[in-house]
Parts: C-alpha cells; structure tokens; sequence
C-alpha cells in the first residue's frame, strides 16, 4: 500500500501551497509578454518595492520607472482583456 508522503512529488514540499505556487507561475508567464524594461520593474513592484527604490537599484529615474510600470500594466490588461474575450 502507498503512504500519503509517497505520493507527493519530490519537487514540492508537504507544506507547499498549490494556489500560490500556480499564482506565482501565472505571473511568470504574464511577465514573459512584456519588454525586459517592463518586465524588470513590475517583477521588483510585485516584490514590495516602490518606484523610487526601484529607480535606485537600477539606475533610471523614477519618472522612467513610474512610466515603464504604466506601459506594462496597460499591456497587462489589454493581454488579460484579449485573454477573456470568447473566441
């Protein structure tokens, strides 16, 4: 007979929570459709970082970032618009 702990996989511990392991991959995938840019400082704004810290660790102006972060939540939506339009 095959135990519980048999029958979870090696990669994911017992305590793993699915939902946000799935969640934080659904992002991944989101984040591949934007510019490197876009994708740099919304993966930092997802992190808890604000724009002017941002803007600090990677050398831009936070005007830049605050405009980066602008372009990609607009490219975001439209992606998740076109994503839920019945085809």
């Amino acid at each position: 007979m095959v135990t519980e702990p048999e029958l979870l996989s090696p990669l994911l511990s017992a305590s793993a929570d699915i939902s946000a392991w799935e969640q934080r991959h659904d992002v991944i995938r989101l984040l591949a459709i934007l510019p490197w840019r876009q994708r740099q400082v919304m993966a930092w704004t997802f992190d808890g970082y604000q724009p002017q810290e941002i803007a600090v660790e990677l050398e831009i102006t936070p005007e830049a970032v605050r405009a980066s972060l602008k372009l990609a939540r607009r490219a975001l939506a439209e992606h998740l618009r076109r994503a839920g339009e019945p085809r």
